[in-house]
């Protein structure tokens, strides 16, 4: 056997099971007895995976970036001229971003002999870039997938639709002129009863389309919603923080949305909101009342993150107040 078709042969063998790190440490072994520094870098990611020891991981991430900076320029090489993002995960490509016009045609050969679960698409116009993506066959191999560009709610139709997005743990839908009716959409969609993240930045969803989120019907289960300036007013997070989706958030991003201190009050008050570890409202119209609210909370004693940057609740008591509730936790900068 060649050596061509043995290494084709070893990363089929990643492509079939890509979380399983034997075939991984297979391709590394025959690489590395072939000098090849992708073998070491395959052993050290691998093995990072698995170390929880700070110092070991201290010196295992100490090789892992003397050979990324010696060698990810040429590993990336043939992946330059049409991808704007690449990540390694596991020693091999994980995830590829770039223009629709340039990468959608080059996916089938990536594919084809990289594991990547990570796909960013820039660019992708109306309901049939997406279904020109969805034809590929390749979104079913993904746990991440970001979109941007305008496709409408038409075009949130055409990809919960599909069962090619059954496999997906993360959506990034930013700024694709998603309206109130494609957040319903995507709420009784049967094909995302995987999903974990939700992003939906950028999208003029208001009150209504946080509401459609939030129905009782809905499928979504996700752990972490980002909601950054997509209109929502203190209507909309009330109605959050009386659902379900509510008690299963982890991470909840309000960023640049209309919230001030009534909503903002709902969510300190809610129980629903106990889970929550992870808080953001900057740009919000947050004031001392806020302020008062969220440090009385009796639901929000596990945030590990608060990050209010550039609301007025920066300014005097309404800082010391947070301050003194959550000195670890709180992120705060004009």
């Amino acid at each position: 056997m060649s050596e061509e078709t043995t290494e084709a042969s070893l990363r089929a063998a990643i492509l079939a099971a890509p979380e399983d790190l034997g075939p991984r440490l297979a391709l590394a072994d025959w690489l590395c007895d072939r000098k090849d520094p992708l073998g070491d870098f395959l052993r050290v990611q691998c093995a990072l995976a698995g170390v929880k020891d700070p110092q070991s991981r201290k010196g295992l991430r100490l090789r892992e970036a003397n050979l990324r900076n010696a060698n990810e320029r040429a590993w990336t090489a043939p992946l330059r001229k049409f991808t704007t993002e690449r990540a390694f995960h596991l020693g091999l490509l994980g995830h590829v971003g770039g223009t629709t016009k340039k990468l959608l045609p080059e996916l089938p050969g990536i594919f084809a002999k990289e594991p990547v679960r990570s796909l960013t698409l820039l660019g992708v116009a109306g309901a049939k870039g997406v279904q020109e993506l969805l034809a590929t066959g390749l979104v079913r191999r993904l746990k991440r997938l970001k979109l941007t560009g305008p496709i409408g709610d038409e075009g949130v139709r055409a990809l919960v639709s599909s069962d090619e997005v059954s496999g997906l743990e993360s959506l990034v839908l930013t700024r694709v002129g998603m309206t109130a009716k494609g957040a319903a959409l995507l709420a009784s969609a049967r094909t995302l009863r995987g999903l974990k993240v939700l992003a939906l930045g950028g999208n003029a969803l208001g009150d209504d389309g946080v509401r459609a989120l939030t129905d009782a019907k809905s499928a979504l289960q996700v752990q972490t919603l980002y909601l950054t300036d997509t209109g929502l007013t203190n209507a909309g997070l009330q109605a959050l923080c009386r659902s379900e989706l509510m008690k299963g958030l982890g991470l909840l991003t309000l960023t640049r949305t209309k919230v001030d201190d009534a909503g903002v009050e709902a969510l300190a008050e809610a129980p629903e909101a106990s889970g929550l570890r992870h808080l953001e409202l900057s740009g919000t119209g947050l004031t001392l009342r806020g302020a008062r609210a969220l440090a009385a909370s009796k639901y929000l004693s596990d945030l590990a993150r608060l990050d209010i940057h550039g609301t007025p609740a920066l300014r005097g008591k309404g800082l010391a107040l947070l301050k003194e509730r959550f000195p670890r936790a709180l992120r705060a900068s004009r």
